[in-house]
């Protein structure tokens, strides 16, 4: 995403985003999803726009710089056609020119949760899951896949 003077914008900087995901079935009870998210910002971004970790487990915007990226597997355990047990864990780091890749500190978060599947035909879940953070405890309300 491109932010420039000329097209509306107050200041002059760019966003970009890239994320793979990926689902494989274990068998006919269990499904491992993976996520890999890398984020930056440059130019002259205003901190609310720079990248932050995105985890469960882990508050908006707490481990923010110019670039970040993260790592997260979660397991679902279909128990019977509509109950699912889930567990995932994750970790990011944040970094900017100053400090680097390898200097920043990795933060790790993971949970447990589960689903009840509300649309067969659709495959959407709804659910909650519970994580554990480096700095506070979480609740969160998902429908549908915890990842957008």
């Amino acid at each position: 995403m491109f932010y420039e003077p000329d097209w509306g914008s107050d200041e002059s900087f760019q966003m970009y985003r890239a994320r793979i995901l990926a689902w494989w079935p274990l068998g006919s009870q269990f499904v491992l999803g993976t996520r890999l998210d890398g984020r930056a910002a440059r130019g002259d971004a205003p901190f609310y726009q720079l990248p932050y970790i995105e985890l469960r487990g882990i508050p908006a915007l707490r481990y923010q710089d110019e670039n970040t990226t993260v790592v997260e597997a979660e397991l679902r355990w279909n128990a019977t056609l509509r109950w699912a047990l889930v567990g995932f864990a994750g970790g990011g780091k944040a970094w900017g020119e100053e400090d680097g890749f390898s200097a920043a500190d990795t933060r790790v978060a993971g949970g447990a949760g589960v689903r009840y599947l509300i649309a067969r035909r659709l495959g959407l879940y709804v659910g909650m899951d519970y994580a554990l953070g480096p700095d506070d405890d979480a609740i969160y309300l998902q429908v549908g896949g915890a990842w957008r």
